[in-house]
């Protein structure tokens, strides 16, 4: 007979989601809290914990016993004023604060190269194009920045809302990044620890990233395998280092061998592993004070 797990409560206010462990791309919570040891269900009316996105606690006189989490997949930084425990990008060392990035999602897994069917050849002979760029927010300066002054030396095809040049726009990402060699990849803004889906769409794609955003990228991925602009004194340089690569077939298959996380293993901190045992602490916790 097995132990009977322990059940609590919870309430999404102000959120992107809900509790759905069966959805394809569920977010972190869905993901994980099945697989700790307690039974977590959905509860509006009386929760034991509230997860919200909004940047102001939104609690409501009635459940003021909740146990709020903060939980962004912005370039926010996580409030302890507001929340009791923050789900962010940020690299912290506290227990009420959990490092969970975009890709945290959906499990790393799937960036494990696999070499024994990783066919370097036939991905470059599929690399028709240039360099793509898909975005729709125009409000980073520096990324638009970068985009024309790659412009300068081939074009780059742009086909999200912002700067298109395609004549149409691009919903199913994937299979129109594959015919390029290179993709900008570029963040909404920098901050370390701050690194969204952008890089891994570049990478699903057999693509080299040209990344910018969060300068510690390198310690969760392997930094051989895309343009890490943070490692160059300017943009100039990175783009030099890109016409080198585009006029170089040998050295970019070379590149494109490359493993994308270091060592061609997810790190401890972002592996299922690590979010199972924090959760389970964090949870037996929470628990203890009901």
């Amino acid at each position: 007979m097995t132990d009977r797990k322990k059940t609590l409560k919870i309430s999404y206010v102000n959120y992107f989601g809900t509790y759905n462990p069966s959805l394809r791309t569920p977010d972190i919570f869905s993901r994980i809290f099945p697989k700790t040891k307690y039974e977590i269900i959905l509860d509006n009316s009386n929760p034991d914990i509230i997860i919200s996105n909004s940047q102001r606690c939104p609690i409501r006189k009635d459940l003021v016993k909740s146990v709020t989490f903060f939980h962004t997949g912005e370039n926010y930084r996580p409030n302890y004023s507001q929340y009791d425990y923050t789900f962010a990008f940020d690299r912290l060392e506290d227990r009420r604060h959990i490092r969970v990035t975009s890709l945290s999602y959906y499990g790393l897994k799937r960036f494990i190269k696999n070499y024994d069917t990783y066919d370097v050849a036939d991905i470059f002979n599929k690399k028709t194009k240039f360099c793509c760029f898909l975005v729709s927010n125009p409000g980073c300066r520096t990324r638009n920045k970068f985009f024309e002054k790659l412009n300068k030396y081939k074009k780059v095809d742009s086909g999200g809302r912002y700067k298109n040049n395609i004549g149409r726009r691009i919903i199913s990402n994937t299979p129109w990044v594959k015919e390029y060699k290179f993709m900008i990849t570029f963040e909404n803004g920098s901050y370390p620890g701050y690194c969204t889906e952008k890089i891994g769409v570049g990478f699903k794609a057999n693509t080299i990233p040209i990344y910018w955003g969060d300068e510690t990228v390198n310690v969760d991925y392997n930094d051989k395998s895309f343009i890490n602009c943070h490692n160059y004194s300017n943009f100039d340089e990175a783009i030099q280092k890109i016409i080198e690569l585009d006029n170089n077939d040998e050295m970019y298959k070379n590149m494109l061998l490359q493993p994308w996380l270091k060592d061609n293993k997810i790190q401890y901190e972002l592996s299922d592993e690590y979010y199972i045992k924090r959760f389970n602490s964090l949870l037996d916790e929470i628990s203890n004070k009901l």
